[in-house]
This record gives C-alpha cells, structure tokens and sequence, in this order.
C-alpha cells in the first residue's frame, strides 16, 4: 500500500516527470553552452556596413562534432556567440578575420586529438536586426593513429627498466595520436627515472606524421645522467620554526637514491603543516664525486598567531557566528592551540584544541580538547563541560584512526513531557559520561568540497562504562558510506548510506536523551523538519532512537558559472528498538537544489518534499545551508 502511495500518487509523479525532463533539457543543451541549435534566420546579402550598424553575432551553429566536445571547441574561439550571463551585455561584433582566425583555431584543436584530415567550412547569416548566425560545418575524418613508437635507451644498466616505464606511458599501438599524451609520455619517461635516482634525465621525442596513410611513428630518445643519491640538505626562510619541524617533515634523508616523488611529497607536507605560506624544494643541477646531489629547501613562514570570525545562517540553526584564535609552532615544535567560540540557536560553546603532530612517531598527532557547551534541541537543552584525549594515526595515503577518551559532565534541562518521566531522575543533577571511542576513516575522493569521484568511509565506535567511572553503559557505532562518480562530463552521481546503532549494557537504566540518533533536517532526510523524523512524545517534541538508517541519492549538474543544480531523493528510518531496520516503512523524500561555489564550499538551497510523512508537515521544506549535503 505504502508503495503504491508514493509512486503512483498524481503529485509524486508530476514531480518525478518535471525533475526529468529538466535534467535532459539540461544535458541536450549541454548546460547553457556558447552555441545554440536554434532557427535559422532570414539570408540577406553581405553589403558594405560603412555608415550602418554594426553586425553583432547572435549565435553559432556547430555541426558534426562527434569526436570533440562542443564546449572545447567553443574555448578556443576569440568571439562567442552570447549566452545565459550575457543577457544584459552587448553583443560581440562579428569580424570576419577574427571567424577566420577562430577557424584555423578549431582545426588545431582537432590536430592535438589526432585528427589531421578534418576540414571545417564556415558561412554566416544576416537577419534584418544586423544579428549575424555562424554556421560551422565540421568533417572530421579519420583519426592518425600511432604506428609504433620506440623507446631509445644507450645505457645499458636502465635497459631493464624500458618495459616498466613502456607500461606507463599513455600511447598505445592502433589508437588516436593525441598530442597531450605525447607531452605526457615524456614527462612519465622523466618522473620514473627520477624516481630511480636519475634526477638530470633529458627525454626527447620526435614524431613522423604520415597524412596519405593516417599513421604516426613515435620515438623517445632518454638519456638518463648519471645516478644521484641525496647530498646535504640545505634549509633557508625559517626564522621562528625550528629546523628539525622542518626536517622532520621530508620523506628523504642525506644518503638515499634520488626520487623526484620524495621531493614532491615533502613539499606538500611542508605546505600541509599550516606554518608557511611557502615550501619549495629544489636540487642542484650538478653531481659531485660522491654521487650527490645538493638540497635547498627554501621556505617563507606564515604569521604564527592569527584571528578569524565568520558569520553565516542555515534553516535548522538559523544566524550563526564564530570567533576564533590561533597560536601556531607552540614551543617552537609545531604544535597548535586553537580557542574558538560559536553561537547559533542550536548551540553556544567554547572550545580549546591543543594540536601535537609527531606524536611519539611520526604518523601520529596527539589531540588535546575542552569544551563548555549548551546545546538547545527541540526536545531539550544540555549544557555540558567535556574533555577530550585523542591519539589519531595516519595509516595510509587515505585512511586513518584514533583511539581516544572522553570525560563529560551533563545536564538536562527543559526536557519534554514524555522524556521528561523517563529522565526525571537524570535531568535533576549532573551526570558523568565517561568513554572510549576509535574510529577509522578512508577517504580517496578527489576534492574537499566539490569530489567528483571516490568514496569516503568512516566508523566510529564509542563505549561507556561504569568500569570507567561512567553512570551511563552503553555502546554506540556509526558508520557513514559517501561516493562520487561523474556520469557525463562534470554531471556527477553522489551516494550516501548511514547506519548507526545503541545498545545499553543495563537494561534497568535507559539512555540518556543527548546520546540517542536524530533524523530529519538540511545534513539528514530533507523535506522533513529538523529531529522530527522519528518517535515523537505527546508534545511532537523528537524522542530520539537507538537505530538509524540514512541514505541519500543525488544527481549534481552545471547550470551556469558557479551556479549548479541537484535533484535528490532521501529515505530513511529511526527506531526506539534495538537493531530495527524497517526497509518496508522507509520515510521518503525528494526534491531540488541550487549551489553556489565558493572558497569555502557551496551554498546550499534546498527544496525538499517529505512524499510518507506519519505525522501533518508542510508540503514543501526549504533548507539552506553551507557545505555539500554528503
């Protein structure tokens, strides 16, 4: 019954079917692009315009681009033809040597794509508005394909590593000769051997283009140098931050083989550190007796104490605010003490974070917090004092883990009326919260704020126990699955799975409410008001649950400029009962988004539609916000 309510429901459908037709106008538009398929416009002959206005163009027509993307195409062209943002421009002048121009343009474009035979013929229209049509007929022919290519190595003692280095270069026998993976090929041949300990390597490349039968032979002179081993490491700019904070951040030392890799990691390590506003490594361009090679590492240090504010407004909290100051290179050893204090309607609070990388070893960073906090939920307010002991552990270029122990002091106030009979004797002191958490956490997406491909994976694992001096016992895991994949270019398909889980070790004493899962809101199930999807009490105030289930489907698409859409669909459940997961009484959601781009990350409008709602909402729920949704 349930499913056929919500996709066979008249509204449902309505929606469903304008949210698809959007989206494949956008794609059969290719997102507002510089060009347009549209009607042609009356023909009238070319005159002298001496003493008339002048022409302007109106649009261009692009025909026969199968091989090259339209929009690359349009890139190269000096005059474009207006679009969306230029609604209340003027119009660019037509100039014919510039069409001339643009056209030999285009065909270069074909000829880095290996496309050496394409012709591209031009003609334009004039309407009786002086706006002029530009129709580009484009034949694209058969692509040059690559013959052979020959890898020309004199010394003998890097002969054996000719079919590893082969392996890696983006060339292959019988596909298209692009002209930037011939560039990339050499700078492959060189990145390898520097890694090899062949820092002054020289790759040379030459190409036989025969036209008449399309092909192209490919040959790479290398001529390695001699093997390098890292020399003295020489280091200029610091004047506040210690040397060895600076040593210990490079992943070489005096004495190992060269590797061009080692020198590039440092660098970002050097720049990650926060302590510089530069970090540029260099090595000299000659060998001494010994095989080495000298190292500059050259650094400008950032300002060691800094101040930050912000302000901000999101649906669920509403006007936000943060203060913040920063003390870096604390006792001259890298660490970090941070006092930030935020205020919003949801939460006021103060914390201090004291931040020690190279903790014991070099993959570890010790983490110091504390925190006086009142957190304001529909259904209660919690004033808290916590402190935090948190050892975390680098594992891998992707992935670490922490173990850590916090010790809380909570106060429940204000508590709704059903909550209220089961925490009285709670809500009248305060309680001690004393626990271990780990977690582990994977990241292999490609960008913070804007991923288009990978996966991020995290678990976080908390235990409490009157063992550990705690009035509460319980065990509570979360577990979150976000992935990113580009559908077509820039179009990009994001996922979520959330699963969590609490499981109380005395049966006689229930969990407090502050520990408890709640769904619905602009970071949860949108269309659904904040904490309200979910138990309710007699009042509607949210009651919390022991296991949630979020997921979360988006389709993330250009627009125009730094403007892009999403269309989404949310479902999810939140249950009192212990591992309860009803997939046939899932609450359902869809909706539209807009997103801005910024530094900082997008601004977020969403417009949600709660489609299974058991209790009276609003049809439609706007969320605003800062950040992706996942």
């Amino acid at each position: 019954m349930l499913l056929r309510q919500v996709f066979f429901d008249k509204e449902i459908l309505k929606f469903l079917a304008f949210t698809l037709s959007a989206i494949l106008a956008l794609i059969s538009m290719d997102f507002f692009p510089s060009l347009s398929m549209g009607q042609e416009v009356t023909e009238t002959s070319q005159k002298d315009q001496a003493g008339e206005a002048k022409l302007k163009i109106g649009q261009i027509i692009i025909k026969g681009a199968r091989k090259v993307k339209r929009k690359d195409i349009i890139k190269v062209m000096s005059k474009k033809a207006p679009t969306l943002k230029d609604l209340f421009r003027t119009k660019p002048e037509f100039e014919e040597e510039i069409l001339t121009e643009d056209i030999q343009n285009i065909k270069k474009l074909y000829w880095t794509a290996g496309y050496y035979s394409v012709q591209v013929a031009h003609y334009w229209k004039t309407s009786e508005e002086n706006l002029v049509t530009i129709y580009i007929d484009i034949m694209e022919g058969e692509p040059t394909l690559i013959k052979d290519f020959v890898l020309e190595i004199k010394e003998e003692e890097i002969k054996s590593l000719e079919e590893k280095i082969l392996k890696e270069i983006p060339l292959k026998v019988n596909k298209p000769f692009v002209l930037d993976n011939y560039e990339r090929a050499k700078e492959i041949i060189y990145q390898y051997l520097a890694d090899k300990g062949y820092p002054l390597t020289s790759v040379e490349g030459e190409t036989k283009v025969d036209e008449e039968n399309k092909e192209a032979h490919i040959t790479f002179r290398v001529q390695p140098g001699p093997q390098a081993y890292i020399g003295r490491i020489n280091i200029q700019g610091n004047l506040n931050v210690a040397e060895k904070v600076i040593r210990r951040e490079l992943t070489f030392e005096e004495g190992q083989l060269f590797s061009q890799s080692k020198i590039q990691e440092s660098q970002k390590k050097l720049y990650d550190t926060k302590l510089f506003k530069t970090a540029v490594i260099s090595f000299d361009r000659a060998i001494n007796e010994e095989h080495q090679i000298g190292i500059l590492v050259k650094v400008v240090e950032r300002t060691m104490r800094s101040f930050k504010f912000g302000v901000g407004y999101g649906t669920d909290d509403k006007l936000r605010g943060l203060v913040g100051w920063t003390h870096r290179n604390l006792g001259q050893r890298g660490g970090e003490l941070e006092i930030t204090g935020k205020a919003s309607a949801l939460t006021k609070e103060v914390e201090g974070n004291f931040r020690q990388p190279f903790f014991l070893d070099k993959n570890n960073q010790l983490l110091l917090s504390s925190l006086i906090e009142q957190e304001t939920e529909p259904a209660f307010v919690l004033n808290k004092f916590g402190n935090k002991l948190r050892l975390s552990r680098k594992l891998t270029k992707t992935s670490e883990g922490f173990l850590g122990y916090n010790l809380e002091f909570n106060k429940l106030t204000e508590v709704g009326l059903i909550t209220e009979e089961t925490l009285q004797e709670i809500a009248a002191d305060i309680t001690l919260n004393s626990f271990i958490s780990v977690g582990l956490r994977n990241d292999s997406s490609d960008n913070l704020f804007y991923p288009t491909k990978g996966n991020v994976e995290s678990l976080v694992v908390e235990v409490s126990s009157g063992y550990l001096g705690s009035q509460e016992n319980y065990l509570k895991a979360k577990t979150d699955l976000k992935g990113y994949y580009e559908l077509v270019d820039k179009v990009i398909l994001a996922g979520k799975l959330s699963l969590g889980l609490i499981y109380p070790f005395d049966a006689a004493r229930d969990i407090p409410l502050f520990v408890h899962f709640f769904s619905g809101g602009s970071n949860s199930i949108r269309g659904y008001p904040y904490q309200k999807l979910g138990p309710l009490d007699q009042q509607g105030l949210p009651r919390g649950g022991n296991s949630l289930l979020e997921s979360s489907l988006e389709i993330r698409f250009p627009i125009w400029n730094k403007i892009h859409g999403v269309v989404f669909a949310d479902a999810g459940s939140l249950t009192r009962e212990l591992l309860n997961y009803p997939l046939n009484d899932l609450k359902y959601a869809v909706g539209l988004g807009l997103r801005y781009q910024t530094i900082i990350g997008p601004v977020r409008i969403d417009v949600g539609h709660a489609l299974n709602p058991e209790i009276p909402i609003d049809k439609y729920r706007l969320h605003l916000s800062i950040g992706q949704a996942f």
